[in-house]
């Protein structure tokens, strides 16, 4: 199986006159060949990458400190897991609004 972009596919018609019309078997290969001559692209390419934005900061009762990140593409809000030694590594490693693989963007991959 091959993962081809076809958003900018046209499909060229004119080799359908020389076809017969109730020969379908041969107009669906025709058809076929065209999209077997796209481009293929990478799996790797659909997946988007960001990087949780890493704050510290008061929030709620005075005496509760809460260690939070967002996602570098859409923003969500996550917060971190209480009283660990490195709050950075309790986040996810993708964002569970998005689904961003959070890798520190696309050129860190």
């Amino acid at each position: 199986m091959r993962l081809v972009n076809i958003q900018n596919l046209t499909l060229d018609y004119s080799g359908l006159a020389k076809i017969e019309p109730h020969n379908y078997l041969e107009i669906c290969r025709y058809f076929a060949n065209q999209i077997m001559e796209l481009p293929t692209i990478s799996p790797d390419d659909l997946v988007k990458h960001g990087e949780w934005i890493y704050w510290e900061g008061w929030r709620g009762n005075y005496d509760c400190r809460i260690d939070g990140a967002r996602c570098s593409l859409c923003g969500y809000s996550h917060e971190t897991v209480y009283n660990v030694t490195n709050p950075k590594e309790s986040l996810s490693n993708y964002c569970p609004n998005c689904g961003a693989k959070m890798d520190g963007g696309k050129e860190n991959v």
